[in-house]
């Protein structure tokens, strides 16, 4: 039997027991609130999460969307610098046809064989100019010397002061023991100057002329043949006037400035002038370049703008000159019809061509009538269908 005190004892230690369960009852409660409460934040997070998953979806399309389009418009506008201020020539592409940044024309159709000798190819031809890079910058470069051989040598003596005499001899108290010479390249300027055919006329004596009656009584030299006839400009002037004209490609108006500051005034109409007959005298030749290039069986023909001045209006309108070229032997001749660009030129130039015959152009329409002609193969020029077909590519990129 457990005694009182015991029983109190027992009934104390339950009471706190009760009261420590009450305790932990009342922290479960709390702990289930706050799990509710968690998964309740948790639920909200993963909606966000959701939500900012979506938006990063969104803004990565956006930003590829944007790339491609940055991409589309730098190349657009790399292909209108290029148009712009850039050369439109096709000499220079780059060795390596990956480099360009755009299709070729034919990569499809080369099998693998063909496009690993190409690459041999282009590897063997940047080596070899990285090695002649290379060579002239490490060597030094030696200055070739000037050949002076068909020059004219004007030579003056100098001697030391007091060392001659009156009449220029070495005075006997010294003896010449050698020569140092030093040479200088001068330039006289250009000069005109009048050259004079004097004819001497002759007469037969009075008694001759009544013995030999038949004979002339006075005679003179004929007058050596001239370029321009009754014309004072002489073969020089005028084959200088052509060179500083076609080779320097000099306007009247600066070749009449140079010959006046030179002490000659010639006014710019005299020249042209000179210049046309100079011309006449040459179209012979001319028409015999002529014919030699339009028999042969290939022949490439082109138009090119020259800027030519508009005395009326006082500025430079925009002309043009054809060039039709012998392909086999490289032979051209120009061709100029008041500046027109007309396709009734092309076929004036080609027009009496009777034989079959191949011809390359650009892609002008006014080429596109020879291409119904018997007898003329018309072909185009590779460089300009490479750049329609960059146009092309650059045009349908924009579209897209």
């Amino acid at each position: 039997m457990m005694t009182i005190e015991e029983q109190k004892e027992l009934l104390s230690e339950l009471e706190k027991l009760r009261s420590e369960l009450s305790s932990k009852t009342s922290l479960i409660e709390s702990l289930k609130s706050e799990k509710s409460a968690l998964e309740s934040e948790v639920g909200k997070l993963e909606v966000e999460k959701s939500s900012l998953e979506s938006k990063v979806g969104g803004l990565e399309s956006a930003k590829t969307s944007l790339e491609s389009k940055v991409s589309d418009l730098e190349r657009q506008l790399e292909y209108l610098r290029r148009k712009v201020f850039g050369k439109m020539s096709e000499k220079r592409l780059p060795l390596d046809p990956a480099v360009l940044n755009e299709p070729t024309l034919f990569g499809d159709l080369l099998t693998d064989e063909e496009k690993a000798r190409l690459a041999a190819e282009a590897d063997k031809a940047e080596q070899e100019i990285t090695r002649k890079v290379s060579v002239r910058k490490s060597s030094r470069p030696v200055r070739k010397p000037l050949d002076v051989r068909g020059l004219e040598i004007r030579e003056r003596h100098i001697y030391p002061n007091g060392v001659l005499d009156s009449e220029g001899n070495l005075l006997p108290e010294y003896t010449e023991i050698g020569v140092e010479s030093t040479d200088r390249l001068e330039h006289i300027p250009e000069q005109f100057y009048i050259s004079r055919d004097t004819r001497h006329k002759v007469a037969l004596r009075s008694s001759i002329q009544i013995a030999e009656p038949d004979r002339k009584p006075i005679l003179i030299a004929p007058l050596p043949p001239q370029v321009i006839e009754r014309g004072i400009a002489g073969a020089s002037v005028l084959a200088d006037m052509e060179i500083k004209k076609y080779r320097f490609h000099l306007p009247f108006y600066r070749i009449h400035q140079q010959y006046k500051d030179i002490g000659m005034n010639i006014s710019p109409s005299t020249l042209d002038g000179w210049h046309e007959a100079a011309v006449e005298k040459l179209k012979y030749l001319y028409d015999i370049l002529r014919r030699q290039v339009l028999s042969s069986d290939y022949i490439q023909m082109d138009e090119s703008v020259v800027p030519v001045i508009d005395n009326e209006a006082h500025m430079a309108v925009k002309g043009y000159m054809w060039v039709a070229r012998d392909a086999i032997y490289g032979d051209a001749f120009f061709h100029y019809a008041l500046g027109s660009r007309e396709g009734k030129v092309a076929r004036e130039i080609l027009g009496n061509i009777n034989h079959p015959y191949t011809l390359q152009t650009d892609g002008y329409v006014g080429y596109d009538r020879f291409e119904k002609m018997e007898g003329v193969t018309l072909c185009a020029c590779w460089a300009h269908a490479r750049s329609y077909q960059k146009d092309i590519v650059i045009k349908r990129a924009s579209l897209e």
